[in-house]
């Protein structure tokens, strides 16, 4: 949606990144992305084992 409404976003060029929770949820999305909306992503510290977090 934001890609075909800003054209200031490359489409070629988008990516996602997150910490923490964020992480996992950018790793999510990036297993998610049946459209590649993403071209690249970084999932930093996600939550792998949620009985430790």
């Amino acid at each position: 949606y934001l890609q075909e409404k800003f054209p200031f976003i490359d489409k070629a060029r988008t990516a996602i990144w997150g910490w923490s929770y964020g992480g996992y949820a950018a790793g999510m999305a990036l297993a998610m992305d049946r459209d590649n909306v993403f071209k690249c992503g970084m999932s930093v510290a996600p939550v792998t084992d949620w009985a430790l977090y």
